[in-house]
């Protein structure tokens, strides 16, 4: 989206008190190059300010400008606990990119001593991947904020 739209929209948003945003629900935040402008845009506003995300385009530098641009929270969608299974059910994404991916948002975090951005993992519960819920849940429980596991069956 174009910046100036954007802002109008916030601008709007603001003017009628609207005090939550959501940049995605569907669709890769991250392929937007402006995204982190637009974070920072929201929050001059007063705004809490979320997104979901796949995780796989959340390099090192982008996680550090993640963090401060003082994003309130972000749910990446990790529906494996192993390569194998996470591969089968993410075509085309690596595990090890994006696991590496959420761990550098949480080194940034902690190094900037901020408790933000709220990181939420969701991991869709499907056939390939029922027998390591447990796993994932044990692995990721004591890193992130939350956990989220949806069964669409």
């Amino acid at each position: 989206m174009d910046m100036m739209l954007y802002k109008k929209i916030i601008d709007n948003c603001n003017s009628l008190n609207i005090k939550r945003v959501n940049l995605s629900f569907f669709g890769e935040p991250f392929l937007d190059k402006g995204i982190v402008e637009k974070i920072k845009y929201a929050k001059t506003k007063g705004m809490y300010v979320g997104f979901y995300s796949n995780g796989s385009l959340l390099n090192r530098d982008l996680a550090k400008k993640i963090v401060e641009s003082k994003l309130d929270g972000i749910t990446i969608s990790f529906d494996g606990y192993s390569k194998e299974t996470y591969e089968k059910i993410r075509k085309n994404l690596k595990f090890e990119n994006v696991k590496r991916n959420i761990l550098n948002l949480l080194v940034f975090r902690d190094k900037f001593g901020s408790k933000n951005p709220k990181i939420a993992l969701v991991l869709v519960e499907l056939d390939e991947n029922k027998g390591e819920i447990r796993q994932f849940y044990n692995e990721w429980s004591k890193k992130v904020d939350s956990i989220n596991i949806i069964n669409m069956r």
